[in-house]
């Protein structure tokens, strides 16, 4: 989106167009670097609601989606605490058209030296959330799970959820650690970081984009 914002800024220079529209997307552009409007969308509009859940401990699966190095950690320990579960891996990639070849899941591997293999299992070929739940649907219908924890970041739950009931999946949120957000501003100025301010801005209009297309076409 911010890519997009740039784009059109820099038409505007070069046909030296100015007008009000002009300065609409330069001054948000602005804010949107200078202020933690990301962070602050992010967090109310996506994550908010999956800092509060209550855990449950008769699990027995947990589903782990994508490679980001805290949802498997936060997987592997669901499943150190409940020694009967298994554990599902999912790989994907952030492009809209990936290939195969850029599956997440070779970085699983790294992590599973001390688990039981017999617990683990790892899909392949999965590219985005709509193929990984796919091929968990045909997963747990070979192993008939009962309740299995969901584990993804918390602005990623909204989409996740959505498509899993889509498909008919029963799975249960993980409760994540409350975030520790700066209190004034002088602790928001020693976090202060325009990539990260862009990050979060893109990544949640990245995720509202991806609920939009899960409702109308899933």
């Amino acid at each position: 989106m911010t890519n997009l914002l740039i784009l059109l800024i820099l038409i505007f220079v070069i046909l030296k167009k100015f007008n009000k529209f002009f300065y609409v997307i330069f001054y948000s552009f602005i804010l949107i670097c200078f202020l933690p409007v990301g962070q602050f969308l992010e967090y109310n509009l996506l994550s908010k609601k999956f800092y509060s859940l209550k855990n449950i401990s008769n699990y027995d699966s947990v589903l782990v989606l994508g490679g980001y190095e805290n949802r498997i950690s936060h997987g592997l320990e669901l499943i150190k605490k409940n020694k009967n579960s298994k554990i599902i891996f999912t790989g994907g990639s952030r492009y809209i058209f990936a290939s195969k070849n850029q599956n997440e899941t070779l970085m699983f591997k790294f992590w599973l030296n001390d688990i039981d293999k017999q617990k683990i299992i790892i899909t392949k070929n999965t590219r985005n959330t709509i193929e990984n739940f796919k091929e968990f649907k045909k997963i747990n219908n070979n192993n008939n799970f009962q309740k299995t924890i969901l584990v993804t970041s918390p602005w990623h739950y909204k989409r996740s959820l959505l498509i899993a009931n889509k498909l008919k999946l029963n799975v249960i949120p993980y409760n994540w650690p409350v975030e520790i957000k700066p209190r004034n501003i002088i602790q928001y100025y020693q976090t202060f970081n325009i990539n990260k301010n862009l990050l979060h801005f893109n990544r949640f209009m990245r995720e509202i984009f991806g609920i939009v297309v899960v409702y109308l076409y899933l």
